[in-house]
């Protein structure tokens, strides 16, 4: 079951996808419509802040190669502090996220 649950995900960039994008997404997604700011998602997830950064830009919508990304996230400044990055999921990122869990029980 969980491996059907993630083949809608992989099959969007199978070179581009890696696990700490796959989890970067889930968390992104799991925070819910209020979002996460970026710094603290590196935080809970422990990882680098630069690997979040990179994966977040496969997730929304330029690389850091200047590519296309998926457009699955948007990265807003968050209101008090624009210096700090919040991180949702759009429509497209909801989709996919609905599409995933509809495998699991």
């Amino acid at each position: 079951m969980l491996s059907s649950a993630l083949l809608p995900f992989a099959r969007l960039n199978p070179r581009e996808i890696n696990c700490n994008t796959l989890v970067v997404f889930l968390a992104i997604a799991e925070s819910g419509e209020q979002g996460v700011k970026q710094a603290d998602l590196a935080l809970r997830l422990r990882i680098a802040k630069s690997s979040v950064s990179r994966n977040c830009g496969i997730l929304g919508l330029k690389t850091q190669k200047n590519k296309d990304g998926l457009g699955l996230i948007k990265v807003d400044p968050w209101p008090k502090d624009p210096r700090i990055n919040l991180l949702s999921l759009t429509d497209k990122g909801y989709d996919l996220y609905e599409t995933m869990t509809a495998y699991l029980p």
